[in-house]
């Protein structure tokens, strides 16, 4: 959202963030405290890969278009507004439920 932190508005559809902590005792990571050499890595359109199988191509989750899913989504309005993955767009009102 447009008030949030840096780092909670760049977390949107299409982002892969990634946050990283190097504490470590004798080698070993230790969770126990806060990391001394934290790293904060955001992919913008990545595409992940699961055993072999694409299930994220350039940022787009490609379950959107299961057409379940796309159905689901068509009972609150057009498939392909809501299930757009443009992190600037602002769904109208009349495309909620509640």
């Amino acid at each position: 959202s447009s008030g949030g932190t840096q780092f909670e508005r760049e977390k949107h559809a299409g982002a892969f963030y990634l946050g990283l902590d190097a504490l470590t005792e004798e080698g070993e990571p230790d969770r126990s405290g806060p990391g001394h050499a934290h790293c904060d890595c955001q992919f913008d359109k990545p595409t992940i890969t699961i055993d072999g199988t694409p299930f994220i191509e350039d940022g787009r989750l490609r379950l959107l278009e299961d057409p379940e899913i796309r159905e689901l989504a068509a009972w609150f309005g057009p498939a392909d507004v809501l299930l757009d993955s443009n992190p600037r767009m602002v769904l109208p009102a009349r495309y909620t439920r509640y």
